[in-house]
């Protein structure tokens, strides 16, 4: 196993991440971002609820019909996001954007700081796979509409924050504090990635491979049970029952090929399995050529391969030629766990060309394994191999932005 490298790498890869973050500010201009609410289902669902009901003033895009009034189907992070704005009277126009930005540069460190524990202390191994999740696709381009305000985007930009902070917890341990820390992060990726609840499994199997005394289940569970009953109570008070998402009511009304799809196969379908495995593997941008000369890349709106965007987790691999510990195969297993309800969906994340954003829901994981995987290879070129596989992530990132 590698040991940790010097101080001076540590510093020089924090440094470069303050330099990447402080591009950034420049490339976005926050100060000049307008935060639109107009369109927001959890923006109008947070002003009804002002108002004492949950209805919204008019059916948009993505909203559920349902008895003839228009519902969020979101689960509710966002609306209480929105709501405690109004409560202190913030201007979300000009707040909004700086507090996404600001959320994506703690993300950024936060995730930093959870790979140089899973590496044991590679700096560069760390720095590499940071850059490539945070400033390449899907999230560097997601990060824009966040900030813009469009709720599908702004969801992960949430989420992806709470699931970076339970993984900073759990790489540190599972003594009851962790737990207790892990669980509130994981509660709070629920209120806006109701999927989120498959993380669980990764502090209990962790658990498993540690059963000494103080490691109670009740500390992990405490918060996500809160954040399930309150989307639960939510789902109860627009649809008449807890058990209702509202995600096929989206669908009334309505005859394009996503609505088509879940009405012949429901929201969730092995039959969906086959072309979400290939787009996440296998789909490639197309290069386009006009009189001879390059003319950029033909994008797919239904997302092109992960492994494209990020090609750094195919150093993954590498953790496949030593022997394998219990906490590498565990993190394995929670990255296809949670890949599954994406790989299962009617909808792989259309209206994203060139990129995949529901990967978001499943990629941190697929980071996290990557790293421990490489902080037991050995070879002198992993450190190189990670920072080109690392810049040529950001090279597509900002290709699409």
């Amino acid at each position: 196993m590698s040991g940790p490298e010097s101080p001076v790498r540590t510093i020089v890869a924090f440094l470069v991440l303050v330099v990447l973050c402080s591009g950034s500010w420049f490339v976005f201009d926050p100060p000049q971002r307008s935060h639109e609410t107009r369109t927001n289902p959890a923006r109008l669902e947070a002003q009804a609820l002002r108002r004492g009901t949950l209805e919204l003033p008019e059916r948009l895009h993505d909203t559920a019909l349902h008895e003839g009034r228009a519902y969020n189907v979101f689960q509710p992070g966002q609306t209480l996001f929105y709501l405690g704005h109004d409560l202190i009277g913030a201007d979300l126009e000009a707040t909004a954007p700086r507090e996404i930005f600001a959320i994506f540069v703690l993300t950024t460190f936060l995730l930093y700081g959870a790979l140089l524990r899973l590496t044991h202390g590679r700096s560069v191994v760390s720095l590499a796979l940071t850059i490539s999740m945070m400033f390449g696709a899907p999230y560097f381009v997601n990060l824009r509409p966040a900030m813009d305000g469009a709720p599908w985007r702004l969801n992960h930009v949430f989420t992806v924050l709470f699931t970076v902070a339970a993984l900073f917890i759990l790489a540190r341990g599972t003594k009851t504090r962790d737990l207790l820390g892990a669980g509130l992060f994981i509660g709070a990726a629920m209120m806006f990635r109701l999927q989120s609840v498959l993380l669980l499994a990764l502090p209990m199997m962790l658990m498993a491979q540690d059963p000494r005394p103080g490691r109670r289940v009740g500390s992990l569970l405490v918060f996500p049970v809160l954040a399930l009953l309150m989307v639960l109570g939510f789902q109860a008070a627009r649809f008449g029952t807890p058990f209702e998402t509202g995600y096929m009511l989206i669908y009334e009304g309505r005859s394009d090929t996503l609505a088509l799809r879940a009405a012949e196969h429901g929201l969730m379908s092995w039959r969906f399995l086959p072309e979400n495995l290939w787009r996440t593997f296998l789909a490639i941008p197309v290069p386009r050529f006009e009189e001879g000369a390059f003319a950029g890349l033909t994008l797919d709106g239904r997302g092109n391969s992960l492994l494209f965007s990020q090609p750094i987790l195919l150093l993954g691999l590498l953790g496949l030629r030593t022997p394998r510990s219990a906490r590498l195969s565990t993190f394995v297993v929670v990255a296809a766990l949670t890949s599954m309800p994406v790989l299962l969906h009617h909808n792989p994340g259309w209206h994203a060309p060139g990129y995949m954003r529901m990967a978001l829901d499943y990629l941190p994981v697929w980071i996290a394994a990557t790293a421990l995987a490489l902080s037991t290879a050995t070879a002198p070129w992993t450190s190189r191999a990670a920072v080109v596989l690392a810049g040529s992530a950001l090279a597509y990132g900002w290709y699409l932005l």
